[in-house]
């Protein structure tokens, strides 16, 4: 029997992800929580994980909305979209920004 060799190559083309981030803030913690309460639930139907922020897996991929910093009252945080489809990642990423704009529209 002879061994298969593997080529390098294929399984790197395979893993590449498309990556979208954005970069944001609010100016208080309780309205960075309540965000991340409304993309759970809209994407509720997902598999989740709360842990650090939210991450939401995808077919394809995912997306994840982390806190980077709280400096004087202000909460900054990165939306990040990783996706091996190109179509769906713009999609999700689209998607989040408008629930991300809509949510401001309301709060100020």
């Amino acid at each position: 029997m002879s061994v298969i060799e593997e080529k390098p190559n294929e399984i790197l083309n395979e893993s590449i992800h498309h990556k979208w981030l954005h970069d944001d803030s609010f100016e208080n913690l309780y309205d960075f929580n309540k965000f991340i309460n409304w993309l759970s639930g809209e994407f509720t139907l997902y598999q989740q994980d709360e842990f650090h922020g939210l991450t939401v897996f995808i077919p394809n991929g995912w997306f994840s909305i982390e806190q980077l910093s709280l400096n004087k009252n202000v909460i900054e945080f990165r939306i990040e979209v990783k996706s091996k489809c190109f179509k769906s990642g713009v999609k999700i990423f689209n998607q989040v920004k408008l629930i991300l704009k809509h949510f401001k529209s309301k709060v100020i």
